[in-house]
């Protein structure tokens, strides 16, 4: 081997043992985090390691005082790590976030398909990923806007309409411009 295959060997190493196996998933990383590996310093390799083990344990059970405790950082660490961007933290943090979430979900999923789940369960479940369907703070799209400043002059010429006075049409179909 050449020095350039043992350099290229030795980095490949150091990737390795910074939890980054692929070349594939190091130039994804470097492009979305904006960093490069191969300038990391060794304070920048301890960092990333110990980010590393926060987010693992935060993907996991989603709270950051026991999962703080978990990886020997502190969470004012974590809350500067996320604050400064260090390191990428932030969007590292938030792909760690999504995977607990999308493991509540499983969890629930599974706990919903028996059929002795509570049905709250598969209502909150439904609510909460079918929100214009479900959602009791939603309305429908069809019903009456209750915000909106015209409703009670609409109401009574709909009203009024009924009634047989035709005129009101325009009002009551919610025409701004009336002659």
């Amino acid at each position: 081997m050449n020095y350039h295959n043992y350099r290229d060997y030795y980095n490949k190493l150091r990737l390795d043992e910074l939890g980054v196996p692929s070349d594939e998933e190091v130039e994804e990383l470097e492009y979305e985090l904006e960093l490069r590996f191969q300038d990391f310093a060794h304070t920048d390799r301890k960092t990333w390691l110990r980010q590393n083990a926060y987010l693992e344990h935060f993907s996991e059970t989603g709270t950051a005082t026991s999962v703080a405790r978990k990886a020997d950082v502190t969470v004012n660490t974590a809350q500067r790590w996320e604050r400064d961007n260090v390191l990428g933290f932030t969007r590292r943090l938030e792909v760690a976030t999504l995977a607990f979430t999308d493991g509540l979900q499983e969890k629930a999923l599974l706990r919903a398909s028996d059929p002795d789940a509570p049905v709250t369960l598969l209502i909150e479940l439904l609510r909460s990923n079918i929100p214009e369907k479900f959602s009791t703070r939603g309305r429908k799209p069809d019903a009456p806007n209750p915000n909106d400043p015209l409703r009670h002059y609409r109401e009574n010429a709909r009203r009024e309409m009924e009634a047989g006075y035709p005129y009101f049409h325009k009002i009551a179909e919610g025409a701004t411009n009336t002659p």
